[in-house]
Order: C-alpha cells, then structure tokens, then sequence
C-alpha cells in the first residue's frame, strides 16, 4: 500500500507501553495493562479507550440509550483515551482526546458544554491543548466559546472553511438554526497541519466536499471524520459549499489509503457499530462500495 507522503512517517512500528481497556458505564473501572493489578485505576462514566497491550474479553452488553462500541480487538501504534458525548439537538458526538502519560487533550467538534466530558477534564486534572472543529457547521462549533473560555485552548479550524463560516450570510443561517455563529478561530490550518497531544501527534488532513474546508484528524490508529464520513454513509453535499464530487475525490485520496484497521470516529452516530473501522466501511459503505 501507497501512503501519502504526509503519512508516511506517522507509522512507526508498535511500541508496548499501557493497554487500555472499556468496561461498560457503571460496572467497573478502567484498567491499565498488563500490571492490571499494580496499575492505577479511572472511573468509567459512557466512554471508551483504546490502546496498545493484552485485551480482557469483550465489556458486557450496554444499558439502552448508549452509544454502541466495538470491544478492543488487537493492538493500536498510539496509545488515546477516548470518550464521546453526544450534544446539542442534533446529537453531534464531541469527543475527548487524551494522551494518558501526559494528560493533554483536545476536544473535536464541541457542539455544546458537555458536562460528562468536563467532568472528566476536571476530576483526572487534565489539561486541554485543542479545540478543534472538523468544519465550520454550526452545531459542531456552538461550544468552542464556552470551552475556550473554560480552559483558554485555542480553536482550530481549516483556513477556508474560517473563511467561509464567518460570512454574514452564513452567520445569520446559524442565528436561524438556533445556534450561536462562528465568531472565533484562533488557529486557521492547512492540509497536514499537526497537532502535538502529549507523546502524541495528530495530522490534519484536508477533506473537502461536505463543507470547502472539512477535516479529519488522523492519529495512527484513530480517524476523526467529522461529517466526511459516517458508519455506513457520509455528509451531505447539497448545503451551501458542499461538493459530491470533492467529497468522493477527499474519500478516494486521503481516507482510502489508511490502513484498514483504522478506527472511524464520526461525528454523527446515524446507526450501524460505533465505531468502526475502513475496512468494515471498505465493505459496507455505500459511498466506497459504489464510486470505487
């Protein structure tokens, strides 16, 4: 398989430090292996983690009402703590990224406060680095002012979807959706661009066709698509700056090439087992099993 130049030196080969594991929300904490028995402990509260190191058997069924997860299957490059929120009323997922050696994080799409993600930032004392918005939608950028204002992080967005977003026209289509308009970038970025989180690096990669400045943040391992890419679908292309065709060349040139065992993070959860990973998307995707 072929990378993208700007991939290929992201994956190095898998170096054994902690293992992380889920347990289901209310049935126990997470644990660090392999020295489960030595390692520290963290409260669970609807969350999951993935990481390098041995893997318990597959977490008990969830309560109804929760996000659907696949269990850790096999071993990942990067070690992340990652926890997902639903928020705001289109029930985007905000995410919580978190190097646990460190403790830095960032947030991806803060479409609200999120309490339960605060919570967490508060009660591990974590520190959040990044505030970043994989577009400029309103329901994925409504709380950027709030968690800016919170923790002072700065906002990170693509140069041109910044460029679009603050339009009136566009501002004045948020106040109408009911959410507050995009006010604030504070770190407009190109394709590429990197994200430093801890032992950690996160690429930016510039995936146009939903909205002109979409993008997805690639850890090796972990692809947060926003809406380029759902479970089982993809954003839509008929609202203003949408393009079907940059989308399919977006999906054709910058997510096919990753590895299969990617894990898909979406910023939706419109159905099917979340999260995912390309190659259960390569199979059952419609916008990669038809156009490709």
């Amino acid at each position: 398989m072929t990378l993208p130049p700007s991939l290929n030196n992201l994956f190095q080969p898998p170096v054994r430090r902690l293992g992380l594991w889920l347990r289901a929300p209310g049935e126990g904490t997470l644990r660090l292996a392999p020295a489960a028995a030595e390692g520290p402990s963290l409260p669970v509260q609807d969350w999951y983690c993935a990481g390098e190191g041995s893997q318990p058997e597959p977490p008990p069924r969830h309560p109804p009402g929760s996000l659907r997860r696949r269990p850790p299957e096999r071993d990942f490059y990067m070690d992340l703590i990652i926890l997902p929120e639903k928020v705001g009323p289109l029930e985007i997922l905000t995410y919580l990224v978190v190097c646990p050696q460190t403790g830095e994080a960032l947030v991806v799409d803060p479409g609200g406060p999120a309490p339960g993600l605060a919570a967490h930032l508060r009660r591990e004392g974590w520190r959040l680095r990044w505030i970043l918005n994989t577009h400029g939608h309103a329901d994925h950028t409504a709380g950027n002012e709030h968690w800016a204002a919170a923790t002072g992080a700065p906002v990170v967005m693509h140069r041109l979807d910044w460029e679009f977003f603050r339009r009136p026209k566009m501002q004045e289509e948020a106040r109408r959706e009911g959410f507050p308009p995009l006010t604030r970038v504070d770190l407009p970025v190109e394709d590429g661009h990197r994200l430093p989180l801890g032992h950690a690096e996160g690429l930016l990669l510039h995936t146009p066709g939903h909205t002109p400045g979409s993008l997805c943040l690639y850890f090796p391992g972990h692809l947060f698509t926003g809406d380029t890419l759902f479970v089982e679908a993809a954003g839509r292309t008929d609202l203003p700056g949408g393009s079907l065709e940059a989308l399919l060349r977006s999906l054709q040139e910058k997510i096919l090439p990753l590895p299969d065992d990617t894990r898909i993070w979406p910023g939706h959860d419109y159905g099917g087992t979340f999260p995912s990973t390309l190659a259960a998307e390569k199979e059952n995707n419609p916008y990669l099993t038809d156009f490709f």
